[in-house]
């Protein structure tokens, strides 16, 4: 190694001082560019989420379920149920008010 009176600063070896100013902002705006395209990606993933979520389990008042017997081959298994339209209600309900006038 140079004794330090002939050694070179790091900021000798920058020939163009700008080059760097101008590298740095190129690389933070990709990094901007890739967290947003990652921030979209995030949430057209929860849109479709969502989505199902809605078609497939929030209509679903009883799900599938099995239940085994302990000592025995047996099991019992349940329907997966979906929740009654708001139509279905109404029309259960007016079969009740008819049953509790007589």
């Amino acid at each position: 190694a140079l004794p330090p009176a002939e050694r070179l600063d790091r900021d000798e070896f920058e020939v163009d001082p700008e080059l760097r100013v101008i590298l740095e902002k190129e690389a933070a705006d990709k990094v901007e560019e890739a967290r947003k395209e990652l921030a979209w990606e995030s949430e057209k993933k929860s849109r479709a989420l969502e989505k199902l979520r809605k078609a497939f389990i929030d209509n679903v008042a009883v799900e599938h379920i099995v239940l085994h017997a302990l000592r025995s081959p047996y099991a019992v298994h349940s329907f997966r149920t979906p929740k009654l339209t708001q139509e279905q209600q109404d029309n259960i309900a007016a079969v009740h008010q008819l049953i509790n006038r007589e």
